[in-house]
C-alpha cells in the first residue's frame, strides 16, 4: 500500500505533532458532528468509587458534555452525570469532556436529565 501526500500535508501534520508534543491544545475542528448547546447547569458528577464531585455543565451535545470541575478523572474513566453513565475522553482547560456511552437514539438527550 502506497500513500500520495504533498509537501503541504506532511508540513501540516509535522507542526501539529510537534504541537502535541509541545503540550499545546489539538486544533480544534471547525466541523461538528453534533449541535453543540450552551447548558450551564450547576450539578454532581460521581467517580467509579462514588465520589460526588460537584461541577458545571459548560455545553452539551446529542453524544456528550463539557463540564468545569476542579477534579480531572483520567481519561476513559466512567462517570455518571444524574442517571447517566459517560466516559472521559479529554481533558481541557476548565475541566473535562465527556462522551455518552450509548447514544444510539434521539431519545438520548432527555436521558441527561438530572435527579439532585
Amino acid at each position: 500500500m502506497r500513500f500520495l501526500v504533498d509537501d503541504e500535508l506532511v508540513l501540516s501534520l509535522l507542526k501539529g505533532l510537534s504541537g502535541y508534543v509541545k503540550g499545546y491544545s489539538p486544533a480544534r475542528t471547525k466541523l461538528r458532528r453534533e449541535t453543540r448547546v450552551v447548558a450551564p447547569i450547576t450539578t454532581v458528577c460521581q467517580d467509579p468509587d462514588g465520589t460526588s464531585i460537584p461541577c458545571e455543565i459548560i455545553n452539551a451535545s446529542m453524544q456528550g458534555m463539557s463540564i468545569a470541575m476542579s477534579a480531572r478523572p483520567q481519561i476513559g474513566t466512567l462517570v455518571t452525570l444524574g442517571r447517566t453513565q459517560m466516559r472521559v475522553v479529554r481533558h481541557h482547560d476548565l475541566g473535562i469532556a465527556v462522551q455518552q456511552l450509548s447514544a444510539s437514539s434521539g431519545k438520548a438527550a432527555s436521558r441527561f436529565a438530572f435527579s439532585n
